[in-house]
């Protein structure tokens, strides 16, 4: 996976303009891949079935965007602004997201294969039966996403916040959790064996998924504070 730090050259710049589904042909002679958008607002768009990869998409406006049914392998997305942005049914595969505000985001059967997002805001966005083999989070908000049946398995996650957040039948096996906060979540079907938990907010857990947690590594004070939950005394 590449891992960006700073934006890829691209072949042409695209800057400072409103991009709509009247315009987005005549941006560099209908030739929409390989391009550097910087600043460009495309709120409200609704441009389905188009084709952008291999572009950067830097400090842009997606507040509101249909981008159903695209075309986006690829691309690399810096501090934008995409609350309701509907990515659904396209194709993201090797994506990286960083920086980004995507909260109330749809990613309804998104192929997102070895996508990365990092140090971004994804509250209530909703990844139910995205194709996400390979994803990878880091440092997000995904307070109140919807995460079903997503693999974490092997993976170290980092800085994760998944506060309320439902994560029902997610494959967390032999996953190392590093301040991370599961206070809230759903977890029904949620397989956690081997999972190493003592750097995790887990906060009451409710003790019909007590059993996702069999095998899972957790601390002494979290065993404490799970008992003491929920009225036993711990001597």
């Amino acid at each position: 996976m590449k891992n960006f730090t700073t934006p890829k050259t691209a072949h042409h710049i695209v800057r400072d303009i409103i991009v709509s589904e009247g315009n987005i042909d005549d941006l560099n002679n209908s030739k929409l891949s390989d391009l550097h958008f910087i600043k460009c607002n495309f709120s409200g768009a609704i441009l389905k079935n188009i084709t952008m990869t291999n572009s950067i998409f830097e400090d842009c406006d997606f507040r509101g965007t249909t981008l159903e049914h695209s075309n986006l392998d690829n691309c690399h997305w810096l501090r934008c602004k995409g609350h309701q942005l509907s990515l659904s049914y396209a194709n993201c595969i090797e994506n990286f997201i960083e920086s980004c505000d995507f909260s109330g985001s749809k990613w309804f059967g998104t192929k997102l294969a070895h996508t990365k997002f990092k140090a971004s805001k994804l509250l209530g966005a909703n990844f139910l039966d995205s194709r996400a083999m390979g994803v990878k989070f880091e440092e997000c908000n995904l307070t109140s996403a919807t995460l079903r049946q997503f693999s974490f398995r092997n993976q170290i996650v980092s800085a994760l916040n998944f506060t309320e957040a439902d994560l029902g039948g997610c494959d967390f096996r032999d996953t190392e959790f590093e301040d991370c906060k599961l206070t809230g979540a759903s977890m029904k079907d949620a397989n956690f064996k081997g999972a190493d938990l003592r750097h995790a907010d887990l906060g009451l857990v409710d003790m019909r998924d007590a059993s996702n947690f069999r095998g899972a590594i957790i601390s002494k004070s979290q065993a404490s504070d799970l008992l003491k939950a929920y009225g036993m005394l711990v001597m």
